[in-house]
C-alpha cells in the first residue's frame, strides 16, 4: 500500500508540473491552438519516447513522474480532438484532416527522436559505470 501510495504521488507531482507546463508554454509563447497543442503533444511524445527507453535505468519514482505525471498532464488528445471536430463543424474537412495527419506524424516521429536520444544516454550511463552494468542508479 505504502508503495502504491509513493508512485500516486509522484504522478501527481508529475502531472501538475506538466499541465503548468502546458499553460505556461502556451500563453507564454502566445501560440494559436492548434500550434500549441501540436508543440505540447509532440514535446511530450519525445520525453516519453527517451523516458521509457532509458526507464530501466531510473528509479520507478523517476519514471512515474515524468511518464505518467509529467507527459500525461503536458499532452492534450482531448483538446487535439476538440479542435478536430471544431473544424470539422466548420466545413473544413481539409484542415481537419491537415492537423490530425501532422499531429499524428510528427508526435510519431517526436517519440522516435526521444528513443534514439534514449538508446544513447543509456549506453553512455552504462559505459561510465565502473563495472558495465547499469550503473550510477
Amino acid at each position: 500500500m505504502r508503495a502504491q501510495s509513493s508512485q500516486t504521488i509522484w504522478v501527481a507531482f508529475g502531472g501538475a508540473a506538466g499541465a503548468m507546463a502546458r499553460e505556461a508554454g502556451v500563453l507564454g509563447l502566445e501560440l494559436q491552438p492548434e500550434a500549441g497543442v501540436l508543440l505540447v503533444n509532440v514535446l511530450g511524445s519525445f520525453v516519453i519516447g527517451a523516458v521509457l527507453r532509458f526507464e530501466r535505468l531510473l528509479h520507478p519514482s523517476v519514471r512515474d513522474f515524468h511518464a505518467v505525471g509529467f507527459c500525461g498532464g503536458l499532452t492534450t488528445v482531448s483538446t487535439w480532438s476538440w479542435l478536430i471536430v471544431e473544424q470539422l463543424e466548420r466545413g473544413s474537412l481539409a484542415g481537419a484532416l491537415e492537423f490530425s495527419a501532422t499531429t499524428i506524424a510528427s508526435c510519431i516521429l517526436a517519440a522516435i527522436s526521444g528513443r534514439i536520444l534514449g538508446r544513447l544516454a543509456e549506453a553512455w550511463w552504462v559505459r561510465r559505470s565502473p563495472d558495465g552494468h547499469e550503473g550510477g542508479a
